[in-house]
């Protein structure tokens, strides 16, 4: 199907475009995955790393992108100026999600697309190279991995439940605060994961890996292209405050089936 882009775009996109988009922009950083150097390697703050390969695949994917739809707007993690998101037709990019774990070899990365107007996600596509992955969605189409559909878990006993989350934000305050609910979580899980990547970790509650993400201190890039993954996949996302409208203006992101959305909302969040 072939999404009409309003708002002066000069072409129609489809998902199977802004994913081949996605998936070449997979393959660019997988060539230096477990190759780089210190030189490449840069510092943002403390605990937050950028590389010389996240800003060759955010390059290619603004190429790329504004060829195809020229009067869309881009939002992107390693823009010198971040511009504000807006309701206007908007490419979201995280060229690199899960940095740190590109940098120590960890295979659980990804690249992260999404195309958004009036502020909310029409098409997503999420590039897992290293470990040959990709999902993609949507809006009313439904979410695919590789391709094959893919649903969330049905699971709505949080006792039998596998959850993930972060441990958000650039300060070792927001890391304290990020392990104390996730201890609180912990009481009535099966088990938590953090794998370090939000935009992958949320695909992952969409074909049923894992059953509840959450986690506050994010930006838009982290959660458009899986947000809309897990909405078309048959889940619930909000924001901590259970507001399923802005989640991307929020920073922050419940994802789960509605029944287990709503456990954590009531006794893990409001508990």
């Amino acid at each position: 199907m072939s999404i009409s882009l309003t708002y002066g775009c000069s072409v129609n996109i489809s998902r199977q475009q802004l994913l081949t988009v996605t998936v070449e922009a997979g393959e660019l950083a997988q060539r230096s995955f477990r190759s780089l150097s210190a030189e490449q390697v840069a510092y943002k703050s403390e605990i937050d790393l950028v590389t010389e390969i996240d800003h060759s695949v955010q390059s290619l994917l603004i190429d790329r992108l504004t060829r195809m739809c020229p009067g869309a707007r881009v939002l992107a993690e390693e823009q010198q100026e971040h511009r504000a998101l807006t309701d206007e037709p908007t490419f979201i990019i995280d060229p690199i999600d899960g940095t740190t774990n590109f940098v120590h070899g960890v295979p659980h990365y990804c690249v992260s697309v999404a195309y958004a107007e009036e502020g909310e996600p029409i098409l997503g596509a999420v590039s897992a190279p290293a470990l040959g992955e990709v999902f993609s969605s949507e809006r009313g189409g439904g979410s695919y991995r590789n391709a094959e559909r893919i649903t969330i878990s049905p699971n709505g006993d949080p006792r039998r439940a596998l959850g993930c989350t972060g441990l958000f934000g650039d300060s070792r305050a927001g890391r304290a605060a990020a392990a104390e609910l996730m201890g609180r979580a912990l009481d009535h899980l099966r088990d938590i994961r953090r794998m370090g990547a939000a935009a992958l970790d949320l695909c992952y509650v969409a074909c049923g890996r894992f059953d509840l993400f959450w986690e506050r201190g994010l930006n838009a890039w982290d959660i458009a292209a899986g947000m809309l993954i897990v909405r078309e996949a048959g889940g619930r996302v909000s924001d901590v405050h259970g507001d399923t409208d802005g989640v991307m203006f929020s920073g922050s992101v419940v994802a789960a089936n509605p029944q287990l959305h709503r456990w954590f909302m009531e006794t893990v969040l409001r508990g």
